[in-house]
């Protein structure tokens, strides 16, 4: 390659900055079946209730919940995971998408 513009040299990472990396990976992602389950629960998305969209193509996008029901063609370990399907405003229509229900959050109410 001519020249340095753009380009980095990649640097070997030491082995204390791997364990970092991958100590703050675990405490994201730490936790028990039974905490997870009590998150569900407390935060459950309810049909009318208005979700953002924090994942995927439709990231961003705000939008009531229409309907709830199985991911289509989900086995295993996904079979219990729910979809929602949203009304979003695409290209100036609203147009009922359906979104991973691990891809959306709540829109906090107005006070």
């Amino acid at each position: 390659m001519v020249g340095n513009r753009g380009f980095v040299r990649p640097l070997p990472m030491t082995d204390e900055a791997f364990e970092k990396i991958v100590a703050l990976t675990r405490t994201k992602m730490g936790g028990t079946a039974e905490d997870d389950a009590d998150t569900v629960d407390a935060s459950r998305i309810a049909i009318d209730d208005l979700v953002e969209v924090c994942e995927g193509p439709f990231k961003g996008m705000q939008g009531p919940v229409l309907e709830r029901g199985p991911i289509d063609g989900a086995e295993g370990a996904d079979a219990e995971e729910e979809a929602l399907t949203l009304v979003l405003t695409v290209m100036g229509r609203d147009t009922p998408v359906t979104v991973p229900e691990r891809h959306c959050a709540k829109v906090a109410e107005a006070v």
